[in-house]
């Protein structure tokens, strides 16, 4: 089968992250519970639709048919910066950070690159605002999602400013090579959220933007790292993990990119489908999704395309948990690892599995535009699979999978 997704440039990132063991937090167990998988630096992005998340929105006032609290005078005051504890996010908080461009752009680049992190924040006020420390709300205060490589470190200070809160952070020196392991390259992040409050004021959201410059140092030069310097951005939209428990209730209507995190796999020989390997589905084999969930209903239509020729024609629906499912069964082609070539164009394999547990992240006036889910798969070689060296190996696949809205992958 021809590529539908490209995966992660690690050489561009590979000591950027804090790492030691497993993650666990209890708020995902939900969406762990039907798979067997279980610094924050690193890299995710989009535009940041502070002003336009439904409960956040100035312009046409309240819905009438629902009772608000108090609401805030006018539009500024949805995006005021707290100055109490009260008043400030605390707690679990669930980001998702995705690419969204890099300078200089590589050939291969593809924007939706996405990582997702687990912060406890704690607020530290006065009567100028209040400063915040996200650590880790991972098991061991680890950041990353469960069953993938582990990230720790020191909690992530941001600012109070004006409008958002900011950070900027220097890490230390890392290798441009596993053979070039030395002080050879800087890397420098800042970082931007602001606040989304709904009707009655409360902090229902962080939205931002988080952007990584790389550089070269005299003594990577003197060794011979052939590096360009970087710059990558990224969007990002953090959530209370409380969110994720709530009734199903979203319109869908998109074209959506899946960004995959391994965090089990047997018989791939690609590295993007390894154990941590990263990949997003390329633009023109984005997935359709459209319809509505109320109460826990859906009515959700998805088609997947297969190249070369073949849809997926499948539905989102509900668990009796409230989580949501995307059956993906269907039969594959397969093509050869070493030349890329296509040995059949379908047929064989026998693919079962899809989306197991998935809820929505980001609901952006009244329509879903991020999911985060698990995905697990089993591709079984069929009869005529099996009469060719490359197709003839049962296959595994499960790890974190986001689903984006292509809309939000634009840079800003």
């Amino acid at each position: 089968m021809q590529p539908t997704t490209t995966s992660f440039d690690a050489t561009r990132h590979r000591r950027r992250s804090r790492r030691v063991g497993g993650a666990l937090l209890t708020s995902l167990l939900l969406l762990a519970a039907c798979g067997s998988g279980g610094s924050d630096a690193g890299p995710t992005t989009t535009a940041a639709p502070s002003t336009t998340v439904k409960a956040a929105e100035a312009e046409d006032g309240p819905d009438e048919s629902t009772t608000t609290e108090a609401e805030p005078e006018d539009a500024s005051d949805r995006n005021a910066m707290p100055v109490d504890e009260d008043d400030a996010p605390s707690g679990s908080w669930v980001m998702v950070r995705y690419q969204t461009a890099q300078e200089p752009t590589a050939a291969e680049f593809v924007p939706g690159i996405t990582d997702v992190r687990l912060y406890t924040i704690d607020a530290t006020c006065d009567d100028e605002g209040c400063d915040l420390a996200l650590a880790g709300d991972g098991e061991d205060g680890a950041f990353n999602l469960p069953g993938l490589e582990e990230i720790t470190g020191e909690p992530v200070l941001m600012e109070a400013g004006a409008e958002a809160w900011v950070g900027e952070e220097d890490l230390e020196p890392y290798g441009c090579t596993d053979e070039l392991d030395g002080p050879y390259v800087s890397s420098h992040d800042t970082r931007a959220f602001s606040p989304v409050r709904d009707d009655g004021g409360e902090i229902i959201a962080l939205v931002g933007q988080v952007e990584w410059a790389t550089q070269i140092t005299a003594a990577g030069e003197a060794a011979g790292c052939d590096m360009e310097d970087t710059v990558d951005r990224y969007q990002t939209v953090m959530v209370p993990e409380e969110q994720l428990d709530s009734s199903l209730d979203f319109e869908v209507d998109g074209e959506f990119v899946q960004a995959l995190n391994v965090t089990d796999s047997r018989e791939y020989a690609d590295a993007m489908f390894q154990l941590d390997g990263q990949s997003v589905t390329l633009p023109k084999y984005a997935y359709t999704v459209e319809g509505s969930c109320e109460d826990d209903e859906c009515d959700v239509s998805v088609s997947i395309p297969l190249p070369p020729r073949k849809t997926i024609e499948t539905e989102m629906t509900a668990n009796e948990d409230g989580t949501l499912v995307v059956d993906q069964t269907s039969t594959a082609g397969c093509s050869d690892p070493d030349t890329q070539e296509i040995v059949f164009a379908d047929g064989a394999y026998d693919i079962t599995g899809g989306i197991t547990t998935m809820v929505p992240l980001l609901v952006v006036d009244g329509q879903a535009s991020i999911f985060l889910g698990r995905l697990e798969r089993t591709s079984t070689p069929t009869e005529q699979g099996l009469t060719h060296p490359a197709c003839s190996t049962e296959q595994y696949l499960e790890g974190w999978a986001v689903w984006i809205d292509e809309e939000l992958l634009t840079d800003v």
